[in-house]
C-alpha cells in the first residue's frame, strides 16, 4: 500500500512539469485554468485526509496520493476545456 502511494506521488510529481509546460504564457490561459478551482479542491482534499487519518496510518498517504492524482486530472480537464474555448493555444 505504501509503495503504491509513493509511486502515485512520483507519477503525479513527474507529470506536474508537463502540465505546467502545456499552458500558454499569456494570462488568459492561466486565468481560465485557475477558474476551475483545482488547487483549492486539492488543498481541501489533503486537509480532509489529515483531519480524518492519523499521521502513522498508512491510509493517510494513500488518501493524499489520491488527492494529487485527482488534482492532475482536474488540471488536465480544465486545460482541455480552456483550449476548446480558445483561451489557451
Amino acid at each position: 500500500m505504501v509503495k503504491a502511494a509513493i509511486i502515485a506521488l512520483l507519477l503525479a510529481g513527474g507529470l506536474w512539469p508537463l502540465v505546467g509546460s502545456a499552458q500558454s504564457t499569456d494570462g488568459a490561459c492561466e486565468t481560465c485554468v485557475a477558474a476551475a478551482g483545482c488547487d483549492t479542491t486539492h488543498e481541501t482534499c489533503v486537509a480532509e485526509c489529515r483531519a480524518r487519518l492519523f499521521n502513522v496510518d498508512p491510509r493517510r498517504a494513500d488518501c493524499i496520493a489520491a488527492c494529487s492524482t485527482a488534482d492532475v486530472q482536474c488540471t488536465r480537464g480544465a486545460e482541455s476545456a480552456c483550449r476548446a474555448g480558445n483561451s489557451c493555444r
